[in-house]
């Protein structure tokens, strides 16, 4: 998870802020499917469980 960050911070130091916020953008889409995901799942096992 902390990989697009490190790139991103590198980007920025480098001057390339297109890349940097190309790679936050990308971090943020993949935690909010992350977390989709999980509420999915959590939805499914609670169903599952009652």
């Amino acid at each position: 998870m902390s990989k697009p960050f490190a790139d991103a911070d590198h980007l920025l130091l480098t001057g390339d802020l297109t890349g940097a916020v190309a790679k936050l953008q990308e971090a943020y889409r993949a935690a909010q499917s992350r977390e989709e995901e999980a509420q999915v799942g959590g939805g499914a096992r609670a169903a599952h469980l009652g």
